[in-house]
Parts: C-alpha cells; structure tokens; sequence
C-alpha cells in the first residue's frame, strides 16, 4: 500500500458524516469549516444531538487517529483505518479561526 491509497482511506473515512455519527454514537447537525482546517484533516468541528437529548444540541471539536499502513504492518493495529484513538470536546467558538458557534435548532 502506498501513501496515496492510505490517504483516499483515511479522507473517505473524515468526510463521510456517517463515520464520525458512528464512531461517536451521535446524530450530527451541521458542521463548521474554515481555512485551516483541509480536507481530510482528522480533526472536525460539528454540531450533534445525543439521543437522549434530542431538543439539545451541541457544537464540538472532534478527532480521530487512524492507523496507518505502518503501523498496521507492525502489528500496532489491526489495519489501515483502524480508529486507534477518538475525542470530544465541547466548544463556543471556532478554536482555529475564532467565530462565534451558534445553534442552529
């Protein structure tokens, strides 16, 4: 595997919403981009709804580690996109670029 078939696997992975609803367990709302971060940047910053929560909703900066194809040839994971490690942290504004997140409802 070469370094572009691991990046298609890791940007199909960061920009498909269904992933990140998936590997947090939430319903994603709308989703913040500004110029620093690329597509394809393991980091996000979106707004979701818990489940059990439904009329709450929350904006947060997520982020997800990827294996690579090294690290699954060294058997540190399973395989190429294997999530290795995943964070949540709640946020008012843009950490990147400083606007003011609002609610949508």
């Amino acid at each position: 595997m070469d370094e572009e078939e691991e990046k298609r696997i890791f940007d199909s992975h960061f920009e498909s919403l269904a992933f990140w609803e998936e590997l947090f367990e939430l319903e994603i709302n709308d989703y913040h981009t500004c110029s620093c971060l690329l597509p394809g940047n393991a980091t996000k910053i979106m707004q979701f709804t818990l489940p059990e929560k439904p009329n709450e909703n929350t904006w947060a900066l997520f982020n997800a580690r990827l294996a690579t194809f090294n690290e699954a040839e060294n058997a540190e994971a399973n395989r190429v996109g294997q999530v290795l490690s995943q964070s949540l942290l709640p946020i008012s504004f843009c950490p990147f670029c400083g606007h003011k997140l609002v609610n949508q409802e």
